[in-house]
């Protein structure tokens, strides 16, 4: 029997219709991936939904596929289905907020995307509807900056994550800004940086701005070390400033 990366989507999402869960970064051809997609799903207990996934998934094994189960980290795991040992469809199971290096989204915004996900409806191939928790457009609109932004200097290009954003018409620019400044903050100083300055990572935004600013050209050096600096050090426009510093250091690919 062919087993089509829908037919295991489908599977999982009737499994979870009852749990606490929210699918973030929803592909537009939901239920109908390509093989080797994964889906990423916020859940409230990561124990019991792996377990039942993986439980799920069983029905498959008659066919010739496997499961893999891989702990990521506490908060994070991976079961995959595999077909001739390559992943048919992978379920990416998170149950607190993914670690970003560009910008971090602080620990409340994974329980504001549980406890403000909607219901939404998708189709499979036949026609039939397919019931999901996605996020909120407000909630979705951060998770897809802030990705699109780890990856903008490294690669790959997330532009899947602009397409996103340029048509979501359920958003203001306003309301994305100000929901994307109330759940994000400056992720901590470290690896180069913290290793040539010690104080870097508990110094205050001018000591991190000089520091950081080295290879700016002269006239911004100049302006980032006047008092001005000073004023911006409590307010979110400091902390923009401060990313954008540290932006400039980032080598292009």
């Amino acid at each position: 029997m062919e087993v089509k990366t829908e037919d295991a989507v489908v599977a999982i999402l009737d499994e979870l219709k009852s749990a606490e869960y929210c699918l973030v970064k929803r592909s537009a051809n939901l239920p109908c991936l390509a093989p080797g997609s994964d889906l990423d799903l916020y859940v409230r207990d990561l124990a019991s939904v792996q377990a039942a996934v993986a439980s799920r998934l069983v029905a498959f094994e008659q066919a010739g596929l496997t499961i893999r189960e891989t702990p990521v980290s506490k908060y994070q795991c991976h079961v995959d289905l595999l077909q001739d040992d390559q992943i048919l469809v992978r379920f990416d199971l998170y149950s607190a907020v993914p670690q970003f290096h560009s910008v971090s989204l602080k620990s409340e915004y994974f329980q504001q995307v549980l406890e403000s996900r909607i219901i939404s409806q998708v189709k499979d191939s036949s026609g039939k509807s397919v019931s999901i928790y996605v996020p909120s457009d407000a909630m979705e609109f951060v998770l897809r900056v802030c990705e699109y932004a780890e990856f903008y200097w490294t690669g790959p290009d997330k532009i899947h994550h602009v397409d996103f954003l340029l048509g979501s018409a359920n958003l203001t620019r306003e309301d994305g800004l100000r929901i994307l400044h109330e759940v994000t903050e400056v992720p901590p100083v470290c690896g180069e940086y913290a290793a040539a300055s010690p104080r870097l990572a508990r110094g205050s935004l001018r000591d991190k701005v000089r520091f950081l600013s080295g290879e700016l050209p002269g006239w911004v050096r100049s302006w980032l070390s006047t008092p001005a600096l000073a004023r911006l050090r409590e307010s979110s426009a400091g902390s923009r400033l401060e990313l954008a510093v540290r932006a400039s250091r980032r080598p292009r690919v």
